[in-house]
């Protein structure tokens, strides 16, 4: 079953050389786009902006020369499989990798320069949950509602609000070692939507969940992209 949550879909092939003559339609065009216009003007236009990211692990090129520009409001695929380059874009993106090559801004800020800055307007959930397993679910949302700056007089409706948005109200005191797998994806969105950010990165966020709970998750996605939010996640399927 594929779900559209995209407004503009628009696919992106990795590790594509540009002489490659079968190269995606949608791919050639958005590198052109990039490239042909001036970087102030795409700054302003595009909340997420990659111009030519590269990544290099040793002699192992993991990313080539990746444009995208995602503006407000819009819903952005990384697709590929497992290896593709997906999570270490997501690294790059988040801080937790040096961009080998090229330049990224995610507010018109440059992630090379600002990176610190660049942290208070985005939200992530990683492939895999980061999750301290002694803390409640409850415990875990008040601990990063206020490391983003909330006011603790606002805490308490925030960790409900998003409790009960992800649908694990239920298990909003127990545990982290005690959640499903799903649960834990829906802990580590909550975590990502906390303080509102205008950019946010899902890594593989329906992993673990059935079928119900992807339905119902993608829908939030919708809801989030539909208040503004510049939204990039990924999947291998």
């Amino acid at each position: 079953m594929c779900y559209n949550v995209t407004q503009k879909p628009t696919p992106f092939l990795f590790s594509v050389p540009e002489e490659v003559e079968d190269e995606d339609s949608d791919v050639a065009a958005e590198r052109k786009l990039i490239r042909m216009n001036e970087r102030r003007t795409l700054r302003m236009n595009y909340k997420l902006l990659l111009i030519d990211v590269s990544k290099f692990y040793g002699d192992f090129q993991a990313v080539d020369q990746l444009c995208v520009g995602v503006k407000r409001g819009e819903c952005f695929g990384l697709l590929g499989v497992n290896g593709a380059g997906k999570t270490s874009t997501f690294k790059m993106l988040t801080g937790d990798e040096k961009i080998s090559g090229g330049e990224a801004y995610v507010n018109g800020l440059s992630l090379k320069t600002s990176m610190q800055e660049v942290h208070q307007f985005s939200g992530y959930c990683p492939q895999f949950d980061a999750l301290i397993d002694e803390l409640t679910g409850r415990e875990t949302l008040t601990m990063f509602c206020l490391l983003r700056g909330i006011p603790s007089s606002k805490v308490p409706y925030i960790v409900n609000q998003l409790a009960d948005k992800l649908i694990f109200t239920k298990h909003i005191d127990k545990s982290v070692k005690d959640y499903s797998g799903g649960n834990k994806r829906k802990l580590s969105t909550a975590v990502a939507l906390v303080g509102d950010p205008p950019v946010v990165y899902l890594d593989e966020p329906t992993t673990g969940m059935d079928v119900v709970a992807k339905r119902h998750l993608w829908n939030v996605i919708c809801q989030v992209r539909d208040s503004g939010k510049c939204i990039v996640l990924t999947s291998h399927r």
